[in-house]
């Protein structure tokens, strides 16, 4: 865990992020010229994808706050990241088809819980390390 500094975490998920954003944004028109399948699959690697969004917007936040809380944050994000994109991935709808709004669904409701529970667990270290000066 030690090759995972503050810098290559941050520079890394937001270089994700931004690849994610680019490919969505101009994928459907420029790679794929509007040919169904190939939309299909740059939409369903965006959704699972998707928590990269809200991981490089928190490694931003703890870039800037003491080591021992980025310790702390980056062992819950190593195991949490992977199974929240293991999880949409293999979820399935109704219809079974690859990309659906409950896939989505599942996606964001992972994010918005990732970031919750990121700063939740940001603000928990901060005030242990404050008590402990």
């Amino acid at each position: 865990m030690d090759i995972l500094t503050k810098k290559i975490v941050l520079v890394g998920s937001c270089l994700v992020a931004t690849i994610i954003l680019v490919v969505d944004y101009l994928g459907t028109v420029f790679i794929c010229s509007g040919e169904s399948g190939c939309v299909t699959t740059i939409a369903t690697m965006g959704v699972i994808f998707l928590p990269a969004l809200p991981l490089a917007v928190i490694s931003i936040l703890v870039y800037f706050l003491r080591d021992e809380i980025f310790q702390s944050w980056i062992r819950f994000t190593l195991w949490w990241i992977p199974l929240s994109m293991l999880f949409t991935l293999v979820f399935q709808d109704q219809h079974g088809q690859l990309i659906s709004s409950t896939k989505q669904m599942v996606s964001f409701f992972m994010a918005v819980l990732f970031t919750a529970i990121s700063l939740t667990l940001i603000i928990y270290k901060s005030r242990q390390l404050r008590q402990k000066v």
